[in-house]
C-alpha cells in the first residue's frame, strides 16, 4: 500500500510559511527589541534619555520660532517709526530753511502734531499674541499715554501736552535653549530716547513756537537737530540688534530641527527590533517543525526531511 505524504508535507509547508510570515510581518511592524526596562535596561536608559532631548528641542525650537515672529513685529514696527522719523527730519529742515510765513508754520505744527499721534500708535500697537511689546514686561496696557506735562523751553517751565512712557525699564527674554535667552519686547523709551530727552519732548519745543507762527530760536533749532542725530543713531543699533536677535532665533529653530531628526533616527534604531534574535526565533520554529514531522508515523521514511 502506498502512503501518500503530500497532505501532511502541504499542510506542514503551509503551516511553516504562515508562521514565517507571521513572525516577518512582526518583525517588520511590531517586533521591537526594547520594550520594557527588562529587556535592555542600557538600551531602555538610552531611549528615555532620547526621547527627553527630542521633547526638549521641540519646546526650544517652538520658543524660538515665537520670538521670530514677535522679533519680525518689532522689526516692522521700528521700520515704520523710521519711515515717520525720516518725514519728520525732512520737515524739520524745510521749516528751517526760513522760508515759510506764519500760517505755514502754524499748520506746520499741526501736521507735526499729527505725526507725533501717529509714533505712538506705532508703539501702542498690540503684536498677534495680544501683547504690547514696546513696554518692557509691562505688555498689559499701552506703553505711551498722552498727558500734560511741564517741559522747559527757554528756562522756562511751561505745559504741554505730549507722550509719555508708561511702560517698565525691564525687557521680556524668553528661553530658546539651555543657555539661550532672546529679548522679545522693547523698553520703548530707550528706542525714543537721546541724550535724555525724548522725541516727543524734542517735537513738543519745536511746536511751542511753531503753532505761534514764530521761527524755532536758533538754540531750539540746533537743540532738535542734535537730538534728532541721536536718535538716528539709536534707531540704527537697535534695528541692529533686532536684526541680530532675530538671525539667532531663526539659526537656533533650524539648528533644532536637525538635532531633532538625528536624535529622532537614533531613537528609531535603539527601539528597533534585534534582528538577530528574530532570526533565532526563526530558525527554533523550523526546528520545531522539523521536530514534528520527524515524529509522525506517516513520515517515518521522510525523518531526513528538512523545512529550510
Amino acid at each position: 500500500m502506498r502512503v501518500t505524504t503530500n497532505g501532511m508535507f502541504n499542510h506542514i509547508s503551509e503551516s511553516t510559511g504562515n508562521h514565517f510570515n507571521v513572525i516577518s510581518k512582526q518583525m517588520q511592524h511590531t517586533q521591537y527589541r526594547v520594550l520594557k526596562s527588562g529587556d535592555d535596561p542600557i538600551a531602555q536608559g538610552r531611549i528615555i534619555n532620547l526621547k527627553k532631548s527630542i521633547s526638549d528641542l521641540n519646546d526650544y525650537k517652538t520658543s524660538a520660532q515665537v520670538v521670530q515672529t514677535e522679533l519680525s513685529e518689532i522689526e516692522s514696527r521700528t521700520k515704520s517709526y523710521g519711515e515717520l522719523f525720516n518725514q519728520l527730519n525732512t520737515l524739520i529742515g524745510k521749516i528751517s530753511s526760513g522760508t515759510m510765513n506764519s500760517r505755514d508754520l502754524k499748520q506746520q505744527s499741526k501736521q507735526m502734531d499729527g505725526m507725533m499721534n501717529d509714533l505712538a500708535q506705532i508703539f501702542n500697537t498690540k503684536n498677534t499674541n495680544g501683547e504690547y511689546v514696546f513696554g518692557g514686561t509691562a505688555t498689559d496696557s499701552p506703553p505711551f499715554v498722552k498727558e500734560k506735562q511741564t517741559l522747559a523751553i527757554d528756562g522756562v517751565d511751561r505745559e504741554v501736552e505730549i507722550w509719555v512712557y508708561k511702560g517698565n525699564q525691564e525687557k521680556k527674554l524668553t528661553q530658546i535653549g539651555a543657555s539661550v535667552s532672546l529679548p522679545s519686547s522693547v523698553i520703548g523709551s530707550e528706542l525714543v530716547s537721546a541724550n535724555g530727552t525724548t522725541i516727543f519732548e524734542t517735537v513738543a519745543k519745536a511746536q511751542y513756537y511753531l503753532s505761534q507762527g514764530q521761527d524755532m530760536p536758533n538754540n531750539i533749532l540746533e537743540e532738535v537737530e542734535t537730538s534728532f542725530d541721536a536718535l538716528l543713531d539709536q534707531r540704527i543699533s537697535f534695528q541692529s540688534d533686532i536684526g541680530h536677535a532675530y538671525a539667532t532665533a531663526e539659526r537656533n529653530t533650524n539648528m533644532y530641527q536637525g538635532m531633532m531628526d538625528e536624535y529622532t533616527k537614533l531613537l528609531s534604531n535603539t527601539e528597533d527590533s534585534d534582528y538577530i534574535a528574530v532570526v533565532t526565533e526563526i530558525k527554533k520554529q523550523q526546528q520545531i517543525m522539523n521536530a514534528l514531522a520527524q515524529s509522525s508515523k506517516v513520515l517515518m521514511d521522510m525523518a531526513t526531511l528538512k523545512f529550510n
